[in-house]
């Protein structure tokens, strides 16, 4: 797509020419700024970008409020977007964006508001949770002051 092309571009120039990326001469660069190519990616593209490093460390894309405040909120807009696409006052979705979502396994299912989380979360995503929660702290038993959705994960799945 468009939007990857362009992250992309953006990203092999800021890589300097490392191995992995695209080769980006002066040539090239010169072409890209004579038809206005903005290099700063858009305030999408940098939330994008926090989620594939939030997902990196955590293993879901979850993100709770008091983890980070603006990148929930940034979640719970996109889901309100893509339920109500088209009307106005919601953020445009397009084709290219909804699918730089479903690249990195964006979970559109999430119930959730700007205030109001109620999270259907899924079994994998919960899976991830403990595990990451494993890591940090070498057990899990978990404590409903730590993590309430996780605690209360572990009792469901204890009580079965």
């Amino acid at each position: 797509s468009l939007y990857a092309f362009c992250h992309k571009i953006r990203s092999s120039r800021r890589s300097g020419g490392k191995p992995g990326y695209m080769r980006l001469d002066e040539g090239r660069i010169a072409v890209l700024d004579s038809i206005g190519f903005d290099w700063q990616p858009t305030p999408f593209e940098r939330r994008v970008e926090e989620l594939k490093s939030y997902k990196e460390k955590h293993g879901h894309i979850n993100v709770k409020r008091n983890e980070d405040v603006a990148l929930y909120r940034f979640c719970n807009k996109i889901r309100s977007a893509r339920k109500n696409q088209g009307k106005p006052g919601y953020m445009r979705l397009d084709d290219e964006r909804i699918a730089a979502l479903d690249g990195i396994e964006f979970d559109w299912r999430l119930d959730c508001t700007q205030d109001n989380c109620k999270q259907s979360i899924s079994f994998e995503c919960r899976l991830a949770e403990l595990t990451a929660y494993k890591e940090k702290h070498g057990h899990i038993n978990v404590k409903q002051n730590e993590d309430k959705g996780l605690f209360e994960f572990c009792n469901l799945i204890r009580c079965e």
